[in-house]
């Protein structure tokens, strides 16, 4: 029999594990659901252990309904706009705040009077908005101060949980590009989009390409899961980006 790969999605919803083998057909489908935390109105909070619960679940679940296979390789598509705050060792400092969460209104009025706004939406490709990472780092200085400065990374959903897998943090130019930090020509982060945020550059993800295998599973995974620890681990996109490549 043939090889097959997983593709995981994990969403702002649920995790959803899909085996298909090389022909594109879908083998196997598993869905785990999660909650999202609504702590005051126009925020939106989420544990990341929740999704490494759902994606130890699901990727299980996968692996065991084609027993007997090689699964040559596992890849993400993530909710995109997340903005997990880890520390030294790569584990969060606080919920994740994901997509949908508008707390940083006020930063972002603040940021209006002093950033070009047609020059960053030249450079980044985005307009200035609550919900994209660049202004979430800005919210998260400005009121949770210890948490920002304990922070060694800032990672997207996507990036931490394949981070989780390989022990390799990484970020795609998809997820990036919504950050609003990514010059979207040279596909790399942009020096003066951080400064303009007050953002050290050092602290963001490298920028990798999608398809860029990160490694093998670790131990931890692969006890976990039952995944074979020759399966090569590849980084991913952006959930609306997949999607539209999927179609």
């Amino acid at each position: 029999m043939s090889d097959v790969v997983i593709g995981v999605d994990v969403g702002s919803s649920g995790t959803t594990a899909q085996v298909l083998d090389a022909s594109g057909a879908l083998l196997a489908s598993i869905y785990r659901p999660y909650d999202v935390s609504y702590p005051q109105p126009g925020w939106a909070d989420q544990d990341p252990a929740a999704w490494m619960k759902a994606v130890v679940e699901t990727v299980s679940e996968a692996r065991a309904s084609v027993s007997g296979r090689q699964i040559s390789a596992i890849g993400f598509g993530s909710q995109l706009d997340g903005l997990v705050a880890l520390d030294a060792a790569g584990m969060p400092l606080r919920p994740a705040l994901i997509w949908m969460d508008k707390r940083a209104t006020r930063e972002c009025d603040e940021l209006a009077k002093r950033i070009d706004l047609a020059w960053l939406r030249k450079t980044s490709g985005c307009n200035l908005d609550a919900g994209h990472v660049a202004a979430k780092i800005v919210w998260l200085q400005r009121n949770e101060p210890e948490v920002f400065a304990t922070a060694r990374s800032f990672a997207l959903p996507g990036s931490y949980v394949a981070s989780r897998v390989t022990g390799v943090l990484a970020v795609d130019p998809s997820n990036a590009s919504s950050t609003m930090l990514l010059d979207v020509g040279s596909r790399a982060w942009s020096g003066e989009l951080c400064d303009a945020f007050g953002i050290d550059l050092e602290r963001l993800p490298p920028v990798k390409e999608a398809s860029t295998v990160l490694g093998r599973p670790l131990k931890w995974f692969c006890d976990a899961t039952g995944l074979d620890s020759s399966t090569k681990v590849v980084l991913g996109c952006g959930d609306e980006m997949a999607a539209t490549l999927g179609k």
